[in-house]
């Protein structure tokens, strides 16, 4: 790789550590106009929820407008993993606070004349992600339930 500005040396002889460093061979990248986004290494925001509802498009929109990268999970394509739904059950008040008993859902499953409690509620949230109180917002260990703006300015 040769430029043009360095100096010149012989053949097979190594170049000197001030031709290696110059200014004029390192990258120059700009970062004038780039809104630093996410330090290296920082969790990943997840956003669980389905794209017809409107808490979750909304919450989706909250973290674009602000730059912020989100992976979005399709509750109708995919499911949370048991421990993934037992780590955010546990932030956030344990899986009855997790279940939609307004839903249209648990009305059409008739779970509301059965009420289902315990470890009934979590066999039901794995098997049926749709019984989700959405949208779930996850970033590591801290997680949110439906949409909480106030929170989610911690974590920038």
């Amino acid at each position: 790789m040769k430029n043009s500005d360095a100096p010149a040396h012989r053949e097979g002889s190594r170049p000197h550590r001030t031709e290696l460093f110059a200014p004029s061979r390192l990258p120059v990248k700009s970062s004038v106009n780039t809104p630093i986004v996410a330090v290296v290494g920082s969790p990943v925001i997840q956003v669980f929820g389905r794209k017809k509802d409107q808490e979750t498009r909304k919450a989706e929109r909250w973290f674009k407008e602000r730059g912020i990268k989100v992976q979005s999970v399709e509750l109708t394509e995919k499911a949370m993993s048991p421990g993934e739904l037992r780590s955010v059950a546990a932030r956030l008040g344990g899986m009855e606070s997790l279940i939609d008993r307004e839903g249209k859902r648990y009305v059409d499953k008739g779970l509301k004349y059965s009420a289902p409690t315990g470890p009934r509620i979590e066999a039901l949230l794995i098997d049926d992600p749709l019984l989700l109180k959405t949208p779930i917002v996850r970033r590591g260990t801290e997680a949110t339930l439906g949409f909480a703006p106030e929170t989610w300015e911690t974590w920038r």
